[in-house]
């Protein structure tokens, strides 16, 4: 009932502590699929620590004037075999593909048309994809919208993937911007079912 109201709200957030049935990394990909499915935005599903990304000490409940910032990290993947140029950004909640990295995936055609404000414009896609790609030798696989387009990084090279949030929550993947690195610690070696 909390993930439909949030859903039909247009939520960007679904904050829970039901670690068991709805923040829980298996079913959250299965609720983002569904509702996808039909053409719906998912909220982010989590818990308010994993909101935050940091430890109550790291929140500011000791120190109040510290804050969270937004990251960054470019680097390459593997898609297919295939080095991808990649931004790896917080602030973005979806991730995206090219048509290019698209050629190397299972792709299928939206219901209807999805928009996204992205880059300070609102791009429309009527493809999604299944990225499954490796990140320093491990496996992801995740949802991807198609689109034309995606910018260019801070040197002028295109992106191809840009990974957003949704897909850095589901995989563990954190970002360390001041050292331009991926923590993957809290990479899943397995997935729990219940």
């Amino acid at each position: 009932m909390r993930i439909g109201a949030g859903v039909a709200n247009g939520m960007d957030y679904l904050l829970t502590w039901n670690g068991a049935h709805i923040a829980n990394a298996a079913i959250r990909g299965k609720i983002e699929h569904t509702c996808r499915g039909a053409g719906l935005q998912p909220p982010i599903i989590c818990t308010p620590e994993e909101l935050m990304g940091e430890s109550k000490q790291q929140l500011g409940f000791i120190n109040p004037t510290r804050r969270r910032q937004m990251g960054r990290i470019r680097q390459m993947i593997k898609v297919n075999g295939q080095e991808c140029w990649t931004l790896f950004d917080t602030g973005a909640r979806n991730t995206y593909v090219v048509p290019a990295v698209a050629t190397l995936l299972t792709t299928s055609k939206l219901q209807k048309p999805f928009r996204s404000a992205l880059g300070g414009e609102v791009k429309q896609t009527t493809e999604t994809a299944l990225l499954e790609a490796e990140v320093e030798g491990r496996r992801v696989s995740t949802h991807a919208m198609v689109i034309a387009e995606i910018g260019n990084d801070e040197n002028g090279t295109p992106i191809e993937i840009l990974f957003g949030a949704l897909a850095m929550q589901q995989w563990g993947i954190r970002l360390i911007p001041e050292q331009e690195k991926l923590d993957l610690t809290h990479y899943p070696e397995e997935f729990v079912e219940f």
